[in-house]
Order: structure tokens, then sequence, then C-alpha cells
């Protein structure tokens, strides 16, 4: 663990660990490509001055955490802003439709009522339905009844 920081902090770190990775990592071999062997080469303590460096502030000391949980909340969720989120299950990351799957063509455009939404990949291979009004939310229902 490198630190702590603040929910604020949290772009400025992620930029710092993104540049530090593209700056330092390895492009030559794939399997050598993870930031994992840029912090076990250089240590820890490079790290987080690096990180501090490029962030902008120091970092405060680590704080114990316990991961829960590392799959995706499926179906509706309300996002912190108060707009939702539909998490949706994606057999082996492939947006295919089957016998009586249809998912390929059950997400927009050709659901042409849901709009103004944003499309994320999960670290799981799911598709996440972001930024989806308290009124779209209403209507992509009957998109995708199970979910509702």
């Amino acid at each position: 663990m490198l630190g702590f920081f603040t929910p604020d902090k949290l772009v400025d770190v992620a930029k710092a660990v993104i540049t530090i990775h593209r700056d330092f990592g390895d492009r030559a071999e794939r399997k050598h490509a993870r930031l994992k062997y840029v912090i076990a080469e250089r240590g820890v303590d490079w790290a987080r001055g690096e990180v501090e460096k490029r962030a902008g502030f120091k970092l405060a000391a680590p704080r114990s955490y316990r991961f829960t949980t590392t799959g995706d909340l499926y179906g509706w969720h309300r996002q912190s802003d108060g707009r939702w989120f539909l998490t949706l299950f994606i057999e082996t990351g492939r947006v295919k439709d089957a016998d009586n799957h249809r998912l390929k063509t059950a997400l927009p455009p050709d659901r042409r009522e849901v709009r103004n939404i944003e499309f994320h990949l999960s670290p799981n291979q799911n598709v996440i339905l972001a930024d989806v009004s308290d009124a779209d939310q209403g209507r992509s229902t009957r998109c995708w009844p199970s979910m509702a």
C-alpha cells in the first residue's frame, strides 16, 4: 500500500498512477507490461514518491481496509449524483444474441427510447449503462423487464 487519500484526490492519484505506468512500464514484452512489475523493480518508496510528485500532494499513512467483493452490482442502482446505472451480465465478455438470450439487440441503438447514456465496461467484462435519468430509467425498464 502506498498511502491514503480522500475521494476528492482520486482523479489526481489516478492520473499519477497511469502516467507512471505509461512512462516506466515495459512495452516491449506483453507479459511484463503491468504496473506491479514497475513497483517490484523500483520499490514502494519510489512509487509513493512518484505518485506524490505527480499528484501534487503527500499521501497520508495507509489505513486498513478489506475488500468484501470484487463482483459487479447487477441490475439498477443509484449513482452518487442521483442518476441511475444498470449493470448487465455479459457471459464470457461477448455481447451477442443466443437462442433465448437477446443481449445484442436489446442494447441501444436498437432500443431508441433510451437516450443520453454512457456505456462502460466493468473490469469483469460486463456492460454498465450509466448516467440514466429518472425518466429514461422508467422507459428503459420496458427494454429490460427482467432488470426492473
